[in-house]
């Protein structure tokens, strides 16, 4: 882990080589469609936290990510929960579920 110059407090390992991003963005997308096919709801930091997704390269991935998975037909939106990401600070965030559709 990178280590913030002030404080010594760790950062999150981001991809910043654009393999390491491609690699991150195919591992997160994988992890999302296998959970939606499992049934059920799930927030997207729930499903990289439990398949152990590293960080992408800037934060918003992850709302192109669920934005990718809506548009591809394998997620829905199913409402709204308390994130539990610590940097959310139990902020709203989606909560999806799978359409049943496998990823092509």
């Amino acid at each position: 882990m990178t280590q913030l110059p002030i404080d010594g407090m760790p950062l999150p390992e981001r991809a910043t080589d654009p393999d390491e991003q491609t690699a991150w963005w195919n591992t997160a997308y994988a992890a999302v469609v296998e959970r939606a096919q499992r049934g059920g709801t799930f927030t997207i930091y729930d499903v990289a936290h439990d398949a152990h997704v590293g960080e992408p390269h800037h934060p918003n991935m992850w709302g192109v990510l669920a934005g990718a998975l809506r548009r591809d037909g394998i997620i829905l939106e199913a409402g709204a929960v308390a994130g539990r990401r610590p940097s959310v600070a139990k902020s709203l965030v989606h909560l999806w579920t799978g359409t049943g559709r496998a990823a092509a």
